[in-house]
């Protein structure tokens, strides 16, 4: 991706990169990239220029590519100001590495509906729940896994970093998780009491939580 829009004869190669996230996503129910690995180049990309599912959610339903990647040596930026990528309970062999999610003005950067299975977050960055966002009752979180009738399995939070989270929320905050693994990760410049690097909240089992730094003063 960075390249051009689909309009203007970009088509996802090397050669021609898209420019957008609207350019392969469509629309939630189109298909046509469905196990596609995306690889994103330098620079911002928003989840506000592809269609959203009640105007705050970028949905990602089992049609779509589910493995979004850096591109060697690159540091593309998602920026989810007003609003986050949701994937679905049918989502399984998601794989989100290198990648910065940014502003995460609706509570969230990043939710993973619980129901799916083999799940990774690796070495991505997740920056900035400002001031005014989260607060109680919002479950404000860089990664979230959401509270639903199914559990969730294998998820791998791994070398992640969590940062400038400056509303009351979570880096992580799990609900349904069983058999997740949190290591490696850094969490720092967290400004408001009450704010968390790690909640496993409710309904969860074997969460395995270790080698992580934490680096909090309220």
């Amino acid at each position: 991706m960075n390249g051009k829009t689909a309009a203007n004869g970009g088509n996802g190669t090397l050669a021609s990169p898209w420019k957008s996230m609207a350019d392969w996503y469509i629309n939630k129910y189109d298909s046509t990239y469905r196990n596609v690995f995306l690889y994103f180049r330098a620079g911002t990309y928003r989840t506000l220029d592809a269609p959203l599912e009640d105007g705050w959610r970028l949905a990602l339903p089992g049609n779509k590519p589910v493995v979004w990647l850096a591109y060697p040596g690159e540091k593309p930026v998602i920026d989810v100001t007003g609003s986050h990528v949701s994937a679905y309970p049918d989502i399984s062999d998601l794989y989100m590495d290198g990648l910065e999610f940014r502003n995460w003005t609706t509570n969230f950067a990043f939710a993973l509906e619980s129901g799916g299975s083999n799940n990774t977050f690796r070495k991505n960055i997740f920056r900035r729940l400002p001031a005014g966002a989260g607060g109680g009752g919002t479950n404000a979180s860089g990664i979230f896994l959401s509270r639903g009738e199914t559990v969730s399995n294998y998820v791998a939070i791994v070398d992640n970093k969590f940062l400038e989270v400056h509303g009351q929320g979570y880096g992580i905050l799990g609900y349904n998780g069983s058999k997740v693994l949190v290591q490696g990760n850094e969490f720092s410049d967290f400004t408001v009491s009450d704010s968390k690097a790690i909640g496993p909240k409710m309904n969860n089992s074997l969460w395995f939580i270790r080698d992580n730094r934490i680096d909090i003063a309220y």
